[in-house]
C-alpha cells in the first residue's frame, strides 16, 4: 500500500480519539508521517518495566494491552488498555524509563509515533498537555503542561479576584469609638457609604457600624443619636489579611456568619486597618453571594424556606466546579449551608417540642456532626449524619433527656426528608442506634471500641470518630476527643486492625471499553464512587490522623496534607493520594447535579476519555495509600 494512504488512514484513526482530537488536519498528518505501524502477537512484551523509554510514543489502533507491575511476589495487572489508548508517556512526567511492563492480551496493531513531535506540538496546543498529564499523572505536576492545560478549562465564581487592595485602601471611612452617631452617620450619607469603621488611635480596628446597626438600634429608638459610636458598632467583625481572592473571603464569612470583614496589616484583629471588605463588594467580582444565603438559611423556620433556599445554594456550588481543583472551596461552601440548615432545623424541633409543652431538659447537651458532614465533604444535598451528647452526670434526667434529643432528631429527619435531601449512606444501622447518648454512655463506647475493636465492630461504626460540635456546649465534643486521644495511648492493637479494615474497600482496577473492570476480573457498567474511590481514602486518611492523635482535624485533604508533613518520605503518595480524592468527589458531584439522582454511581461509558484517564490514574494513587497504610501499621502491630 502506497505511504500516502497509510499516513491518511493514521490520521483519520488518531483524529477520532484524544488528545490527537485537538490537531488540526496539517498537524495529524505531520505526526503520522513521523511514525510507522507495528504488529505484535498475543502475550509479547512490547517493554519492560524501567526499560529506557523510546524515542516514540505507542498509539493502540487494536487489540488490548496489559500494564504490569513486576514484584519480587510476581506480576501485579495495573492496568488493562484499548483502542485510542497511549504507551509511554512517562515523559510527560518528567521520567526517562518505563513505569510498568507492557504485555499484549491479544493480536495488537500499534502506530509508533514520534515523542519528539508530539512534545513541539503541545507548546501551542494545551489541550495534549492537559490530556497527556491526566494519562500519566494524577499530581499533573505544577509544570509548564499542567500550566498550559488550565487555559483550556472554564473558570468559576470561586477563582474570582477580589477588590484591589489599592481600592479598599482608598475608601477608608474611619471614626473614633466616641463620636457620636448622628455626627458617624453624617459621614457615612456624606460618603455615600453603608459603614463605617470604628478604630483606636494606632489604626487597629474596634468595631464596625453598618447601616443595620443604624436600622436597628437607632432608627427603633434603643439607642440616642447623641450617644457615643461605641454604643452601637459591631466588635466582632472577623480580620483578614489583604490580597485575598473573592472565595476566600466569601468562604470566611460564611464560616463567621457575617457580612464584612476587617482587612488588616498582617490578618490579625489587632493590626493596623488597611480597609474593610463586604459581601456586596465580592458579589460585583463573583456574581454570587453566599454569604447572605447562608444568613437566610439561618433565618429560615419553615420547609419551604428550606427547600427554596437549599436549592439556591445547590446552584452556587454547581456553578463553582468546573474542575477537581474547585473541589476544596465547594466542599466548605457546601458544608457551610449544610451545617447552617441542620442547625436551623434542630433549632425549630426544639422550638416545636417546647410549644406542645415538652422543654429541653435542664443539662449540659450539644449536637454532633459525625461522617461525611462532620468532614466538610459533602459536595451534594444530603441529610447530615446528626447526634447528640448530653451530660446528665448531675440531673436525674436519665430517659427523659433519651427521649427528648430523640425526638428532636426524628423531628428534624422529618424535615430533611421533606426538602427532598437523600439519606446518608454512611448512615448504618449500629450509628442510628447510638447517637443520641449521654456523656459516659458515649466515652464507654469510644473506650469499648478502641480496647476490642474486633469484638465491637468497629468498621461499622468508623465514621463516629469524625465528628464535629454543631450546636450546645462544645466543651462536651472536647471532652470526647480528650477520652479517645487517652484510649489510644493505651491500645496497641486499635489502629493496625483499622489500618487492616481498609482495605475491605478498594479501588476496581481499570475502565475497559466503557467497563468497569474490578480486581477479581468482573465487569460492571456502573461505578460506585463513594465506596470504590471515597471511602478508601477517608478510611485511610482517619487511621493516619488517629495514629498520630491528631483529633481536631477531621476533613480527609487536610489529614492527608497532615500525614504528608509528619512523613515526608511518603509525602507524594499524600499528594497523589488528594488529588485522587478530588477528581473522585469531583465526578461524583457532576454526577448528581446532572440530574443522575444524587448518587455517587457513574457510568465509565458515559464519561470522556480524559475524565475516565483522570479516574483511572486516581485507582492507582489509592491502591498506594492502601499499601503504604497496610505497610506501616502492620509492621508497628
Amino acid at each position: 500500500m502506497k505511504t500516502s494512504v497509510i499516513r491518511f488512514r493514521v490520521a483519520d484513526f488518531l483524529k477520532q480519539h484524544p488528545p490527537f482530537n485537538e490537531l488540526t488536519e496539517e498537524d495529524l498528518l505531520s505526526l503520522a508521517a513521523s511514525g510507522r505501524v507495528i504488529f505484535h502477537e498475543s502475550e509479547e512484551y512490547l517493554f519492560r518495566q524501567h526499560q529506557p523509554l523510546g524515542p516514540a510514543l505507542l498509539v493502540i489502533q487494536q487489540g488490548s494491552v496489559e500494564i504490569l507491575n513486576e514484584t519480587p511476589r510476581g506480576e501485579e495487572l495495573r492496568d488493562m488498555l484499548a483502542e485510542g489508548d497511549i504507551l509511554g508517556g512517562e515523559r510527560v512526567s518528567g521520567s526517562t524509563v518505563y513505569a510498568y511492563s507492557a504485555r499484549t492480551a491479544s493480536d495488537v496493531i500499534l502506530y509508533s509515533i514520534d515523542a519528539a513531535s508530539i512534545e513541539k506540538m503541545t507548546a501551542h496546543n494545551p489541550g495534549i498537555a492537559r490530556y497527556l498529564a491526566a494519562h500519566f499523572s494524577i499530581a499533573e505536576r505544577n509544570g509548564a503542561e499542567a500550566r498550559r492545560a488550565n487555559v483550556l478549562r472554564r473558570t468559576t465564581w470561586l477563582e474570582a479576584a477580589g477588590p484591589s487592595d489599592n481600592l479598599l485602601r482608598g475608601r477608608r471611612l474611619i471614626t473614633s469609638p466616641k463620636m457620636p452617631v448622628h455626627e458617624a452617620a453624617e459621614i457615612m450619607s456624606r460618603a455615600n457609604r453603608d459603614w463605617v469603621a470604628v478604630v483606636d488611635v494606632s489604626g487597629a480596628p474596634l468595631g464596625l457600624v453598618t447601616d443595620r446597626e443604624l436600622r436597628n438600634r437607632v432608627a427603633t429608638g434603643y439607642v440616642s443619636p447623641n450617644s457615643p459610636i461605641e454604643a452601637i458598632m459591631n466588635a466582632r467583625v472577623p480580620a483578614v489579611p489583604p490580597g485575598l481572592g473573592s472565595a476566600a473571603y466569601l468562604v470566611t464569612m460564611m464560616h463567621n456568619r457575617c457580612r464584612e470583614l476587617n482587612i488588616t496589616a498582617d490578618g490579625s484583629p489587632n493590626a493596623r486597618r488597611e480597609g474593610v471588605v463586604t459581601d456586596s463588594d465580592l458579589s460585583l467580582f463573583t456574581g454570587v453571594n453566599p454569604a447572605l444565603l447562608l444568613l437566610q438559611v439561618v433565618e429560615a423556620t419553615t420547609v419551604d424556606d428550606w427547600k427554596r433556599t437549599l436549592e439556591q445554594a445547590e446552584v452556587i456550588v454547581a456553578d463553582g466546579l468546573a474542575h477537581h481543583s474547585n473541589v476544596d472551596l465547594s466542599g466548605m461552601v457546601a458544608s457551610a449551608f449544610l451545617n447552617a440548615t441542620a442547625e436551623a432545623m434542630i433549632r425549630r424541633a426544639q422550638a416545636e417540642l417546647e410549644v406542645a409543652g415538652w422543654p429541653a431538659p435542664p443539662i449540659p447537651y450539644c449536637w454532633l456532626l459525625f461522617g461525611r458532614a462532620a468532614r466538610g465533604e459533602a459536595l451534594l444535598p444530603m441529610q447530615p449524619e446528626i447526634g447528640v451528647v448530653y451530660d446528665d452526670s448531675a440531673s436525674p434526667a436519665g430517659s427523659v433527656a433519651q427521649e427528648y434529643f430523640s425526638a428532636v432528631l426524628e423531628t428534624s429527619i422529618a424535615y430533611f426528608t421533606s426538602c427532598g435531601l437523600p439519606a446518608s449512606v454512611g448512615l448504618t444501622a449500629e450509628i442510628k442506634s447510638i447517637r443520641c447518648q449521654s456523656l459516659a454512655a458515649w466515652k464507654d463506647f469510644f473506650n469499648a471500641c478502641i480496647a476490642d475493636p474486633i469484638g465491637n465492630a468497629v468498621y461499622q461504626t468508623r465514621t463516629l470518630f469524625d465528628f464535629q460540635p454543631l450546636l450546645g456546649e462544645r466543651s462536651l465534643g472536647r471532652d470526647l476527643k480528650k477520652t479517645i486521644g487517652l484510649a489510644l495511648q493505651q491500645s496497641d492493637s486499635f489502629i493496625p486492625i483499622l489500618a487492616n479494615d481498609t482495605l475491605s474497600n478498594l479501588p476496581p482496577l481499570t475502565f475497559f471499553r466503557g467497563l468497569v473492570v474490578e480486581l477479581d476480573g468482573v465487569q460492571r457498567d456502573t461505578l460506585d464512587v463513594e465506596t470504590t474511590a471515597l471511602d478508601p481514602i477517608a478510611d485511610a486518611a482517619r487511621v493516619f490522623a488517629l495514629a498520630t492523635q491528631n483529633l481536631e482535624v477531621t476533613n480527609t485533604l487536610e489529614r492527608l496534607h497532615c500525614a504528608a508533613d509528619a512523613m515526608p518520605e511518603s509525602r507524594a503518595i499524600f499528594q497523589e493520594a488528594a488529588q485522587a480524592f478530588r477528581v473522585a468527589a469531583y465526578q461524583q458531584a457532576l454526577a448528581g447535579f446532572r440530574g443522575e439522582g444524587k448518587s455517587a454511581v457513574i457510568r465509565p461509558s458515559a464519561l470522556g476519555r480524559y475524565d475516565q484517564r483522570m479516574l483511572k490514574a486516581a485507582f492507582d494513587s489509592i491502591q498506594r495509600l492502601l499499601e503504604l497504610s497496610s505497610k506501616i501499621f502492620e509492621n508497628a502491630a
